[in-house]
């Protein structure tokens, strides 16, 4: 690792990382943005490296503790992930309105009209 006014900071960052491998947390927790640690890497290919490792440090200790489901679940998404499918009544599928910006002004209108008069609550028409 390159040896300049910076080593503090850089030492800190990797020992941020080794505790939550999130490039940008570990910014935060220097007092230094992403792009800057990001330029840090590019210029310091050994302190590139070393953060790399603190990562792989970080998330070999997390994945010995972590449930195989969830190892599972994140690394092959496709797989394993849960999945959930929605549709509409009987199983059809959902169905969708698009409105204009014209066509919910007039129903906003005319639904402050019916609350202010005392009727029932209006329900948007699909003309």
């Amino acid at each position: 690792m390159i040896d300049d006014e910076r080593l503090p900071t850089k030492k800190a960052f990797l020992d941020y990382l080794k505790l939550v491998p999130i490039y940008r947390r570990a910014a935060d927790a220097v007092f230094k943005s992403e792009d800057t640690m990001l330029n840090w890497r590019k210029e310091d290919s050994d302190f590139s490296a070393q953060c790399e490792a603190a990562i792989a440090e970080c998330l070999k200790r997390h994945v010995r503790k972590a449930r195989s489901e969830f190892i599972l679940e994140r690394l092959f998404k496709d797989e394993f992930a849960e999945r959930h499918e929605h549709t509409g009544k009987d199983g059809e599928p959902i169905q969708v309105e698009n409105y204009t910006y014209e066509k919910l002004t007039r129903w906003v209108v005319d639904k402050a009209k019916q609350v202010k008069n005392g009727e029932e609550e209006p329900k948007p028409n699909s003309d």
